[in-house]
């Protein structure tokens, strides 16, 4: 814990000094960088990955490599997606590695992208941005300590975003929807995908998105023993872990600690508040920022997302990470760091609950604050963008 504490205080004095020197190494080094950062805390979080990494992931697993059904066999809500990671890991187990390097093998390699694709989007410095995402805390520990699919998500978003500037709407709506297959919280973004693409070529995007998770889903019954009517209940019925951080957690802190978890009489009332919630936050955001650029848009989606969401998982606030690192302004670090020291803590120390809730405060007024209302009409080509160092 100790070795990983001090490898992730560098990281933070590298940030601050990239930025005040406006340093950017070349982007070959940074995501050498990347990937040797990743896979030094990979090692060091040998018999400390999470428990749902550690266990729930590799018996999934398991029922893939053996034709079962993750989605009936699993306990209720601990597997709630499409069985792609399951199938690569799957692949990857035939290297017959350790299950803790095999899980991890697709979340370093596809964050290492993601630092490349950070560069491409970013509008200005972008080496720069490339380095900061590369060091960055939140980012390092979700990938190399826990072992989350996020970073396989998001590179598929990112993709996606890079091909929609260079006119490519079909490929880049078969990324979004690989996305959602992968983990179907990308689902949040399709207004603004569709945002970026021209309504001639809606149905060429709609197609993809759709297209591919229908298609994992549809093929299932040939891989494994999917009941489809079955799956598509659990999948419609996924829920969050409610009461450990956020508007949940204040909740927790002045009632009954004991309701904690995805179900129960007052956290299936929490979600389902969590839902309105989220559809009127989502309709805020598409009326806001009606006029931004697409990247704007997505940012801002999902950092109202962490604002109202019920469940508070340290993988969740690293959904916005790279587009907020990627078009940074001095209001976006306001999320970044308290996003980071409350992963820091909830990965590596015994921090009580109850701090951790208060940290969780910052992170969502973090994330207030870092709402792009500055970025709100998509600026012209000619019009300088000043970010943040």
């Amino acid at each position: 814990m100790t070795a990983v504490a001090v490898v992730l205080g560098g990281c933070v004095i590298a940030t601050y000094i990239a930025g005040a020197r406006d340093w950017a190494p070349p982007i070959g080094w940074t995501i050498a960088l990347a990937l040797g950062l990743r896979i030094l805390v990979a090692v060091l979080a040998r018999g400390h990955t999470p428990g749902d990494v550690r266990v729930n992931f590799q018996l999934v697993t398991s029922h893939v490599a053996h034709g079962r059904d993750p989605l009936i066999w699993m306990r209720r809500y601990t597997w709630n997606f499409l069985p792609v990671m399951p199938h690569l890991w799957s692949l990857l187990g035939h290297l017959h590695l350790s299950w803790e390097t095999t899980d991890k093998i697709p979340a370093i390699a596809a964050d290492c992208v993601n630092t490349a694709l950070v560069v491409a989007l970013a509008r200005t410095r972008n080496l720069l941005r490339g380095f900061q995402y590369a060091v960055n805390p939140l980012a390092v520990l979700v990938v190399a300590w826990h072992g989350q699919v996020e970073p396989v998500a998001l590179m598929c978003i990112l993709g996606a975003l890079v091909l929609l500037r260079s006119r490519k709407f079909g490929i880049a709506g078969a990324l979004m929807g690989l996305a959602v297959a992968i983990k179907t919280w990308p689902i949040l973004l399709t207004f603004a995908l569709l945002r970026a693409t021209p309504r001639r070529q809606w149905p060429v995007v709609l197609g993809g998105l759709i297209g591919v998770p229908l298609a994992v889903f549809v093929t299932m019954p040939l891989v494994s023993d999917a009941k489809l009517g079955k799956d598509l209940g659990i999948l419609s019925g996924y829920r969050s872990y409610v009461g450990i951080g956020g508007w949940t957690g204040v909740v927790r802190m002045r009632t009954n600690w004991t309701y904690l978890g995805y179900s129960g009489p007052k956290q299936s009332l929490e979600q389902h508040i969590g839902v309105g919630l989220l559809a009127a936050a989502l309709f805020v955001v598409m009326w806001v920022w009606r006029r931004a650029e697409p990247e704007i848009l997505m940012l801002a989606t999902l950092l109202m997302f962490v604002v109202v969401t019920p469940g508070f998982a340290k993988q969740y606030l690293m959904w916005p990470l790279p587009l907020a690192i990627a078009y940074a302004t001095t209001p976006t670090w306001c999320y970044i760091w308290p996003a980071s020291m409350f992963a820091a803590l909830g990965y590596l120390t015994d921090t009580p609950p109850r701090t951790l809730i208060y940290i969780s405060l910052f992170v969502v007024a973090g994330a207030l604050v870092a709402l792009p209302f500055d970025q709100r009409v998509a600026r012209r080509k000619s019009e300088p963008f000043v970010a943040a160092r």
